[in-house]
């Protein structure tokens, strides 16, 4: 992973890219790595099957604008096409799980246009829209310093599915915790247009302060394909929540915590647990092994 240097500019980091020059190639995997302290992306995919597991990145977006932390790019493959037969697409299974992404200037974590086959699952996501310039393409979000479209996870495309997720501390000025886009998306020379984003999408059994459309459009049970077990409000605070000491990593739920076995039994993303109880919300179950991402085999990497 990128560490973070002497200081001043040399100390930033370009983001670690997986774009294959095949255009069909697949298969890229980030697992273990600490990435921190960079410009404007940490870890940029493209929309080919690749994985990002067990990774710590943070402090991010430090350059530029309309940045994440963790990102999925927009370029075209056929994957994206989805009036070409299943046969004809490459494939764009991308799994992104049991990571920490945090501290970020504006989103955390993103699926951009035309992100199709995203599961993403066990992400703690938590300190992002901290504070950003003006954009140059359409001045200043506010004049409070929160980053310009932040959220903690944005999700555009469809046939994607977010689960078993921990959200907290997104500012509540910027576009939402977890932003669902169920917007139409217009025909631009990858096939044909879609009528609505995510339609065919999943999310379940997740914590955030705040589900968000994008323009007006709610999302919920009327707008994806599985919504159920999704816990947001005004009382989402990590120690509302219930979470262990977050200040310290530890995610982990207390036993009054009303996340615990309040998440929905839905195979095969979340089915029941000792025998047949319903899981816990949140991207840490109780009785599991306490899971730590990143960088392990140098102190340096460590938080």
């Amino acid at each position: 992973g990128a560490g973070a240097g002497a200081g001043g500019a040399s100390s930033l980091r370009p983001p670690l890219k997986m774009f294959p020059r095949d255009p069909y190639g697949e298969g890229n995997v980030v697992t273990m790595a600490t990435v921190r302290r960079f410009g404007n992306a940490g870890i940029v995919t493209s929309q080919l099957a690749n994985e990002i597991s067990f990774s710590h990145v943070y402090d991010g977006g430090l350059v530029g604008t309309d940045d994440a932390c963790v990102h999925a790019d927009n370029t075209y493959t056929t994957c994206q096409n989805l009036t070409l037969p299943l046969a004809d697409r490459a494939n764009c299974t991308k799994v992104w799980h049991h990571n920490w992404v945090h501290d970020c200037r504006e989103k955390c974590m993103r699926g951009d246009d035309y992100t199709v086959g995203l599961s993403g699952h066990h992400n703690v996501i938590w300190n992002c829209a901290m504070g950003s310039t003006c954009n140059p393409r359409g001045g200043c979000d506010r004049n409070d310093g929160h980053g310009i479209g932040g959220s903690g996870w944005l999700v555009k495309g469809d046939n994607n599915s977010v689960y078993a997720t921990t959200i907290f501390n997104v500012s509540a000025d910027t576009q939402g915790s977890l932003v669902i886009d169920t917007t139409p998306l217009p025909d631009t020379g990858r096939g044909a247009g879609w009528p609505r984003q995510n339609i065919h999408s999943v999310f379940l059994n997740s914590l955030a302060y705040n589900v968000s459309g994008k323009n007006g459009v709610q999302p919920g049970p009327a707008t994806v394909a599985v919504y159920r077990g999704m816990v947001h409000g005004n009382s989402t605070t990590a120690s509302d929540m219930g979470l262990a000491d977050p200040d310290r990593f530890n995610f982990s739920l207390l036993p009054n915590s009303p996340l615990r076995r309040a998440g929905a039994i839905a195979p095969p993303w979340a089915p029941a647990v000792n025998g047949g109880e319903r899981p816990d919300v949140g991207a840490y179950q109780t009785g599991e092994p306490y899971w730590v991402p990143g960088c392990r085999f140098s102190p340096d990497c460590r938080p």
